[in-house]
C-alpha cells in the first residue's frame, strides 16, 4: 500500500532547494557557517572515513583563485571578456567554500562510495544554506583541474576538488 506524499509539507525543504546563481549579501555569518559544516559532515559516510574537506575560503584566498582563474582562462588563449568573467567567478557571492575529496584505498569501502559521500556532504551543505534561507550554488568547470588552481588552495595530488559552493542571498 502506497500513500501519496508528493506534497507532504516534510520535504518541502528538500523541493525548495535550487541552484541559485545570483548572490549577495549578507551571507551566513560564522554561527550559521559552522551550523552548514555541521550539516555537511551528517553526510552518509561508510566507514567513518570522512573522504571530504570543506574549507571556507578567506578574501585573499579568493582574490588569488581570482587570479588563477583568469590565469588558466589566458591559457586556454581565451579573449580579454572571457578571462575578466573567468576572474570574476570566484568573487560571486559574499561565502565562498571550497569541496575537496580524498579517497583512500580500504577493503570494504571502495573509492566511487568515498567520492560519493563527499559529493553528499556537498549536497547536505547545500541543503542547510536553504534550510537557513540562503542560496547556494555548486560550482565545477575546467578550473577544477587547473594547476594555479589546485596551487591556490595547496591541494595534494590525492586530492580531488569536487567544486565550489557558492553562499549568499539570492538577489534575483
Amino acid at each position: 500500500m502506497s500513500r501519496d506524499v508528493a506534497g507532504d509539507p516534510r520535504l518541502a525543504l528538500l523541493h525548495a532547494r535550487r541552484t541559485v546563481s545570483r548572490l549577495g549579501p549578507p551571507g551566513p555569518d560564522a554561527a550559521e557557517l559552522a551550523a552548514m559544516l555541521d550539516a555537511a559532515d551528517a553526510a552518509p559516510d561508510h566507514g567513518r572515513l570522512h573522504p571530504w574537506r570543506l574549507t571556507v575560503l578567506d578574501g585573499p584566498t579568493r582574490d588569488a583563485l581570482s587570479d588563477a582563474y583568469a590565469a588558466a582562462a589566458a591559457a586556454r588563449g581565451e579573449d580579454a571578456e572571457a578571462v575578466a568573467r573567468a576572474r570574476s567567478k570566484p568573487l560571486r557571492g559574499p561565502v565562498v567554500v571550497a569541496a575537496v575529496a580524498r579517497t583512500v584505498p580500504h577493503p570494504r569501502v571502495p573509492a566511487w562510495e568515498q567520492l560519493a559521500a563527499a559529493a553528499c556532504a556537498v549536497q547536505n551543505l547545500c541543503l542547510a544554506a536553504t534550510a537557513l534561507g540562503y542560496g547556494s550554488a555548486w560550482r565545477t568547470g575546467t578550473a577544477v583541474e587547473d594547476p594555479g588552481v589546485r596551487a591556490v588552495l595547496d591541494l595534494d595530488p590525492d586530492d580531488r576538488l569536487i567544486g565550489f559552493v557558492h553562499l549568499g542571498t539570492p538577489t534575483a
